[in-house]
């Protein structure tokens, strides 16, 4: 191999040690394959001799997660977690709804890691907790940074977990926030997702009134996901309905994804119940859910794509000084 070669530099020979990582998968997600090939670079005994070595999930997926529930609370220290925001759009008004708070991670040894990858790890090992905390802290104090700012405020939805929802710790958390940096509870929307309260249903739906009653709104995020949506959905007393992007992949090309999201939405509205469209992304998207629903809430890459708290100030001002020059 060619790095096994010695690089000569001013007289002198300087060896790189280096270890080649491989993985495979037939369904080609990204996502998968670097977490993998980072599972093998991670593993506590590998020696950097020019080998090469493929993935093995019986041995290197626990040296990867290990890593990451050991550096998370690091992460939250020296801020590695940042937080970006996604506009939610009324398309036909052109009123900005609010955005949605997403949690990202620029680790110093891996760079920036994919939710995807990270959240699940930190769900199965019970981090999420802490995490939640740290993101309701850091919504509410950007949120005093832009009213301090003379900006609009927005309301950010925040993902809570399913397991968490229901704990009063959640509760202390936002009262605390709140109360620390002199913000309105109104600018909080909670999103939970219905396969992650499904197991204690009766305590989601006393734990919804709550933070209604505190002033929060509440979102069932990944409408139509679960297995037994209606059923739940008329107990829940939720504000708003999130409708998941499989459902707008395939729209409007595909009759029966055309109908199902007419139905959804129908559904959203009836029972007075704001509905958010997540994903969209295309104008024939944004065509159909125009000709066909009064006053649709958009969020996906049509509009804007996630942003800092800084983007997302001069986005809206330039969306609404656009919106205004046309009408």
């Amino acid at each position: 191999m060619i790095l096994k070669k010695p690089i000569v530099i001013k007289e002198k020979k300087l060896v790189i040690n280096m270890v080649c990582a491989v993985s495979c998968s037939e369904e080609n997600e990204q996502s998968d394959l670097f977490s993998n090939t980072m599972a093998v670079l991670l593993q506590s005994n590998i020696d950097y001799n020019h080998e090469v070595i493929e993935y093995d999930p019986k041995i290197h997926t626990f040296a990867f997660e290990r890593n990451l529930i050991h550096d998370i609370d690091r992460a939250m220290v020296d801020d590695e977690l940042y937080v970006l925001y996604q506009p939610k759009v009324c398309s036909n008004t052109k009123m900005i709804f609010g955005v949605e708070a997403l949690l990202r991670w620029k680790h110093p040894v891996h760079g920036v890691i994919s939710p995807g990858i990270f959240i699940p790890v930190l769900e199965e090992n019970g981090k999420m907790h802490e995490v939640t905390d740290w993101l309701i802290n850091y919504v509410c104090r950007q949120i005093m940074f832009w009213m301090n700012g003379g900006n609009e405020a927005f309301k950010v939805a925040i993902n809570i977990p399913g397991s968490y929802f229901t704990s009063p710790q959640l509760m202390e958390m936002l009262k605390q926030s709140i109360s620390k940096y002199e913000i309105e509870s109104k600018y909080l929307e909670l999103e939970i997702t219905e396969t992650s309260v499904i197991d204690q249903i009766e305590n989601a739906i006393r734990a919804v009134s709550v933070f209604k009653e505190f002033g929060c709104t509440v979102a069932l995020d990944d409408f139509g996901t679960g297995v037994s949506s209606l059923s739940y959905l008329k107990r829940l007393p939720i504000s708003t309905l999130k409708i998941d992007k499989s459902f707008v992949d395939d729209v409007p090309q595909s009759e029966k994804d055309s109908a199902i999201m007419k139905a959804i939405i129908s559904l959203g509205h009836s029972l007075k119940l704001k509905v958010v469209i997540e994903g969209v992304e295309t104008e024939d998207q944004m065509n159909f859910l125009s000709q066909n629903f009064e006053n649709p809430i958009i969020q996906g890459y049509y509009y804007s794509k996630p942003l800092n708290a800084v983007e997302v100030v001069e986005w809206v001002k330039a969306f609404e000084t656009q919106s205004v020059a046309v009408s």
